[in-house]
């Protein structure tokens, strides 16, 4: 999502990707112990949905005159936060049928209800209506992501209806910035 946002801003800037067996190494010199990290003028910015909040801020995809639409925002942001906590949660399974269990779990129960209630919140085209934010491009790459079946369990149809959602995905996939970049990642 961040990597989307400043792309679609022209905003320039190094995509490191950690090499393998380098994190044990750098894990201490992060903020949090954790990626992603931003770094700007040599001073580390850490959590993903402070640098997405950031990138939206930057590239005009995050409300600056108006509160209640940044609110409004941030509460679908949230969302995927409670998903992500769902899913993560069943990394504790003690075997890998507890944690399909478990998933199969999640997404009837907590995922299919905040997706509910996601839908319910879409205006238009975009979260907003007409104009696209970081929560239209979150949900792109979060539903990107899901649909991918990278998730044991969790259900790659699981957005099939969530109309609102979906007409979403379209309007972020179909949006040139967008399809721009999936047409430079598909030539690679």
């Amino acid at each position: 999502g961040i990597r989307d946002v400043l792309e679609f801003g022209d905003i320039e800037y190094d995509d490191y990707r950690m090499p393998s067996g380098l994190w044990p190494e750098l894990k201490p010199k992060t903020p949090f112990g954790s990626v992603p990290v931003l770094e700007i003028d040599g001073v580390q910015y850490a959590q993903s949905m402070a640098i997405l909040r950031y990138a939206g801020k930057i590239t005009g995809l995050y409300p600056k005159e108006n509160d209640i639409e940044a609110l409004y925002v941030d509460q679908f942001l949230a969302g995927f936060d409670d998903i992500s906590s769902a899913i993560a949660a069943t990394n504790a399974a003690k075997s890998e049928e507890e944690k399909l269990e478990m998933r199969k779990n999640a997404a009837d129960t907590k995922i299919k209800g905040t997706l509910t209630a996601l839908n319910a919140l879409v205006k238009g085209d975009f979260v907003l209506g007409d104009s696209i934010s970081i929560a239209d491009v979150q949900l792109y790459v979060f539903m990107n992501l899901l649909k991918s079946g990278v998730y044991d369990g969790i259900p790659t149809t699981i957005f099939d209806s969530h109309s609102n959602l979906e007409k979403v995905y379209s309007s972020v996939h179909q949006h040139p910035k967008i399809a721009k970049r999936n047409a430079r990642i598909e030539a690679h």
